[in-house]
């Protein structure tokens, strides 16, 4: 944290080596105060900004001194670390500290503050459309497939009705030319031949209408 100073001269431009652990955590609770003001907030200029946090201090602090110990910002810690601002702070170190390590930053890009988590996540999200896409594909496929097959089923069926058509046709023709033919200058064997014709056509016709 910044050495607290102030342009007001009543009070003392540089922070002593010997702050009690009152003073510090009156020093945190003031930029907590300041940072948070909802008026103001972070967007002031640092010479009123770091003004106000000493106004603060010197109005709330008292005059008692204790020694210094060998981890003397403990008391510091134990109040910013709940803090969003403050947690939000050590974020925002933690990624510019990875991002300068992994990457090499140029005047045309611009810094990454994408966390492994969050690039993990992207991964997942774009195999999984790949994935996505693919299934589709394949299911459009065996929907084109399907579709061809039963166009030429349809297009089978219809070509064996017409064949079938055709056949009864031809059938009917030769029948009724059996059926309709003079026999009386024809050979006897040749006669008994259509008679025979004309007695099957009869037999089929007598099937039928039954």
């Amino acid at each position: 944290m910044p050495c607290v100073q102030s342009r007001d001269p009543k009070y003392d431009n540089k922070r002593s080596k010997n702050f009690s652990d009152h003073e510090d955590e009156v020093l945190v609770s003031g930029w907590l105060n300041i940072s948070l003001d909802p008026v103001v907030g972070k967007d002031q200029k640092g010479g009123r900004y770091w003004s106000r946090i000493c106004e603060y201090f010197h109005e709330h602090k008292t005059c008692s001194h204790a020694p210094v110990k060998a981890f003397q910002f403990m008391h510091c810690w134990n109040k910013l670390r709940t803090q969003p601002k403050w947690l939000a702070k050590v974020d925002e170190l933690a990624v510019a500290k990875t991002s300068n390590k992994k990457q090499k930053t140029s005047s045309t890009t611009y810094p990454s503050a994408t966390l492994p988590s969050e690039i993990g996540q992207e991964n997942m999200w774009a195999q999984k459309k790949e994935t996505d896409g693919e299934k589709e594909l394949k299911k459009d496929e065996r929907f084109n497939r399907a579709f061809a097959l039963e166009q030429d089923r349809v297009a089978n069926e219809k070509l064996l009705k017409v064949r079938s058509q055709e056949v009864q046709l031809k059938k009917k023709r030769d029948e009724e030319r059996i059926m309709t033919m003079d026999l009386t200058a024809m050979p006897d064997e040749q006669k008994k031949y259509y008679m025979c014709l004309r007695a099957e056509i009869m037999s089929e016709c007598s099937m039928g209408s039954s």
